[in-house]
């Protein structure tokens, strides 16, 4: 028997994005592009102008790439949510979990933006040589010689952790790994983030977003730091995302337990569906809003499609 529809919006974190990320969509659907444009008019107001380097590689930049992906995600979810699709929970990776928050109604639009452009300045702004290595292998393996130096940021999947850290601790870690055989990879970023190393922007940060205020979510958030579900949102909070672990892994295993059994990921590419798709239980459907190798709007037929034939009634 069928289990009836439970739904799962997943938003995407840092290293999905490249230029021109969802200009089809912005051009051929009129709510994405309301929505998208709605969060670009208020980044630009707060002092992070996207309109100007949305086609060049200035989207990889800390400063500019959390507010892209941030627009591209809103969007994602309000375009979905127009066809009559709600989420029952929502996971958010990193910047994601802001993402998640403003659409479940923590914040208003504007606060967001000004908020995850206050996050994005300071967090550019911090002035380490670091950096970040997945590795591609169960922790029993490895974790026992793990350096003090080094901290686990992103619990990804059973079989992929990512950790944060100086650059020239990355590098020997990484050489160390190769050398017993564990596979890992030196990913492209520009700071350790989640780790201790990004502790220096805290308090501007605090201080910045401090008239920032909160509601509770009108959707039940499965957060970042504890995986649980978060009852209240504080600037405290926020802080302390941006240098705790993001237990993504933790909270994909949480959702399954409350029932989810559709994922869509709102984002520029399937990054978190294909983090996770290993460790997906039988009869869970996995979706993606786009990705940059598939057409558009095929993909949008085909997922509409896979979502009635779960009982979902579509509104076109």
């Amino acid at each position: 028997m069928q289990q009836d529809p439970n739904i799962l919006f997943l938003m995407s974190g840092q290293g999905c994005q490249y230029p021109t990320m969802g200009n089809a969509f912005i051009e051929n659907h009129i709510v994405f592009r309301q929505k998208f444009d709605e969060c670009v008019e208020r980044f630009n107001h707060h002092g992070c102008d996207l309109s100007q380097i949305w086609e060049t590689n200035q989207i990889n930049e800390t400063q500019y790439t959390q507010g892209a992906l941030f627009a591209i995600e809103y969007a994602s979810a309000c375009f979905w949510q127009n066809y009559g699709i709600t989420p029952h929970i929502i996971i958010g990776h990193s910047i994601g979990e802001i993402v998640a928050a403003t659409f479940a109604g923590v914040m208003t639009l504007d606060e967001a933006c000004f908020l995850v452009a206050q996050r994005s300045k300071l967090m550019h702004q911090v002035n380490v040589d670091g950096s970040m290595l997945a590795v591609l292998s169960p922790q029993e393996n490895w974790i026992s010689s793990l350096p003090t130096s080094l901290d686990i940021a992103l619990y990804n999947a059973s079989s992929q952790t990512v950790i944060s850290g100086l650059k020239k601790d990355i590098e020997a870690y990484h050489e160390y790994l190769k050398q017993q055989g564990i596979k890992s990879i030196v990913l492209n970023v520009s700071h350790p983030f989640h780790s201790r190393y990004m502790e220096s922007c805290l308090t501007s940060f605090q201080n910045a977003v401090k008239t920032v205020s909160y509601r509770k979510p009108d959707f039940p958030i499965i957060g970042n730091i504890d995986a649980k579900i978060v009852n209240e949102y504080t600037t405290g909070y926020w802080a302390k995302q941006i240098i705790a672990p993001v237990k993504f892994y933790q909270s994909m295993m949480l959702a399954f337990k409350l029932g989810a059994n559709i994922i869509i990921e709102c984002g520029p590419q399937p990054t978190l569906t294909k983090i996770i798709k290993k460790n997906l239980p039988d009869g869970v459907m996995s979706l993606y809003t786009m990705d940059k190798h598939t057409d558009p709007e095929k993909h949008v037929y085909d997922v509409l499609q896979n979502l009635s034939s779960r009982g979902l009634p579509i509104k076109i």
